[in-house]
């Protein structure tokens, strides 16, 4: 039983990262190339320091780069 858990945890966390790697490069594709860069090394930023589990020490470390993340994009885009 405890084997068959954590199966379905590992295959939700392979989707989760599918489908997170499939944001990121329809976020990039979408912008102009000049500014393909910056949102590859703005995406990049965003899981330094980030595990991927749910400990409430990793969410926080994400949602700091998460911040980090939405000004830096923010101030590129309007530039």
């Amino acid at each position: 039983m405890l084997f068959r858990v954590l199966t379905l945890s590992q295959r939700c966390c392979l989707r989760l990262q599918e489908a997170y790697e499939q944001i990121k490069r329809q976020m990039i594709e979408a912008l102009a190339p000049d500014r393909r860069g910056q949102m590859e090394a703005a995406f990049e930023k965003l899981m330094v320091g980030v595990l991927r589990n749910l400990e409430s020490r990793n969410r926080d470390k994400f949602t700091q780069n998460l911040t980090a993340f939405r000004q830096e994009v923010k101030a590129f885009l309007n530039a």
